[in-house]
């Protein structure tokens, strides 16, 4: 069910993205010059996507050593995924806050932000999951035997990993290639 619901939901995301490389092909200046328009630069997007990366490989990581019967450690890398998320969610956001993209001057800010909401938004869904399974671990409701929870969520953390690699690279690194 989690790999059904993650395929519809990078189906809507990949509309998203097309949008980007829509704009960026049809028109000639793209991104546009101008002020509030440079946007949200390289740093803050691979800082995001080093995170996101931080993030998943901690779950993938909980999950094997979990499966082991390393339970301490496993909850320990759950506890550092949900830290790493959170951060990169933080730094997501930073990259257009900090350099003033306002989604209502044009079509490039106005895809900027949704693609970094859409990641943030499902970045905090990911967290949510992560904290989830950290408490079912705490209160022995997951057992290295019975993990159907973590492998679910890995799943969905697998989504988030392309998720961020996608949108990151396109909005950190792309508007220097145009």
């Amino acid at each position: 069910a989690m790999f059904i619901t993650m395929m519809a939901d990078a189906t809507a995301f990949s509309g998203l993205v097309f949008g980007y490389y829509f704009f960026w092909t049809v028109h000639p200046e793209f991104p546009p010059s101008g002020p509030r328009m440079d946007g949200p630069g390289s740093f803050w997007p691979m800082v995001a996507l080093a995170l996101a990366a931080l993030s998943w490989g901690a779950t993938v990581a909980a999950r094997g050593t979990n499966r082991r019967g390393i339970v301490g450690t496993a909850r320990l890398l759950l506890v550092f995924g949900i830290a790493a998320r959170l951060a990169g969610i933080w730094a997501g956001l930073q990259g257009p806050l900090t350099t003033g993209l306002d989604p209502e001057l044009h079509s490039y800010p106005a895809i900027v932000w949704v693609l970094v909401i859409w990641t943030t938004a499902h970045a905090g869904v990911g967290a949510i999951m992560q904290a989830y399974t950290l408490a079912r671990s705490i209160a022995g409701r997951m057992t290295p035997t019975h993990d159907a929870d973590l492998r679910n969520i890995t799943v969905y953390q697998h989504f988030m990993a392309l998720t961020a690699i996608v949108t990151y690279a396109t909005i950190g690194l792309f508007p220097g290639v145009a």
